[in-house]
């Protein structure tokens, strides 16, 4: 499947679903039941996991994806951060700082997304996957990370 082509089913989708809005709730309702009982043969890691989070605030899964893990907590603390800071580190300007902040946020919010095929620009349309654009983004992203490793001590208010 194209880019092209995976656009168009995208918003042939969009377009069923504002036109028979009650026939997608139903789809919905069906594929859930439907998922429902597919999963039942999981139960048992459900309702593990369900224990393991209940007492000690975390599963058995997450250490496998400890990067999205930690992206996950973070954040919303950082988006809270950058919005109501008063304070930021003496070697910078404030402005500095919120940029700083804003490039953090950034790659962080791209390791949740964990999707490094597909990337979206400014006004959320899909960029075709070219070497030379997945290559700067990466490095955009992984100069966002070391950002945080550079500045991780400073970041309290």
């Amino acid at each position: 499947m194209t880019h092209k082509d995976f656009k168009e089913s995208i918003k042939k989708q969009e377009e069923w679903r504002k036109k028979y809005p009650f026939l997608d709730k139903i789809k919905c309702c069906f594929y859930s039941i439907k998922r429902f009982v597919r999963d039942t043969q999981y139960w048992h890691y459900y309702i593990k996991w369900f224990i393991q989070r209940l007492f000690t605030g975390k599963d058995s899964r997450q250490p496998c994806d400890l990067h999205s893990y930690f992206a996950k907590i973070m954040l919303p603390k950082l988006k809270y951060y950058r919005k109501n800071m008063i304070s930021y580190p003496g070697n910078i300007t404030f402005k500095e700082w919120k940029v700083i902040l804003g490039k953090i946020i950034w790659s962080l919010e791209r390791v949740k997304k964990d999707d490094i095929l597909i990337y979206e620009n400014k006004s959320g349309k899909i960029i075709k996957r070219s070497h030379k654009i997945i290559d700067k983004l990466e490095k955009k992203e992984q100069n966002g990370l070391e950002l945080l490793g550079k500045y991780f001590i400073h970041l309290w208010d």
